[in-house]
């Protein structure tokens, strides 16, 4: 899927079956490693009924390309907030995870109703100068200095992907 603009807002799906839409920002620090920085955004996953699946993935790193595609996983090993909400069967989703490195640092758990939302959320990632992270979502402070391990400023690009699977017929 091609993302589009309609309306003045993003749209990387559709609430079609098996959709998937990305992102990729151009280098906004010409190459230069980036040690701080604070994304806000409003996110709107759905509307739709409890059959909506699957997420939306932010993500920052320096492995991340043009030829990069993907959904609510994210891709690279730089930092990717992961706003899972169909669950696979592991009880893993639905939740918003915040990866580094390739691991699992935090996760937040939510209900389905509260993720598929008619309406238009708050989002604020900030990363610090010293390795931590603030995160919330919906005005609400999930994560407060989280430390992120092995934390290094790096060059790299922001990126956002979404997909769709078989649950999201309306």
């Amino acid at each position: 899927f091609e993302p589009v603009i309609e309306g003045g807002h993003l749209i990387l799906t559709y609430a079609e079956n098996s959709e998937q839409g990305t992102l990729i920002l151009d280098d906004l620090d010409g190459g230069q490693p980036i040690d701080s920085f604070t994304a806000t955004f409003k996110l709107q996953i759905g509307p739709g009924s409890g059959n909506a699946a699957d997420g939306f993935a932010f993500c920052f790193g320096p492995d991340i390309n043009s030829a990069s595609n993907f959904g609510e996983e994210g891709v690279g090993n730089g930092l990717i907030i992961a706003f899972d909400i169909y669950d696979n069967g592991a009880l893993e989703a639905p939740a918003i995870e915040v990866k580094y490195g390739g691991a699992s640092l935090a996760i937040a758990k939510f209900a389905k109703a509260d993720m598929v939302t008619s309406q238009f959320e708050a989002v604020s990632i900030q990363v610090t100068r010293s390795g931590t992270l603030n995160l919330s979502y919906k005005g609400q402070a999930l994560f407060s200095n989280l430390v992120i391990p092995a934390y290094e400023p790096a060059a790299g690009q922001f990126a956002f992907g979404a997909r769709t699977g078989g649950a999201a017929i309306m």
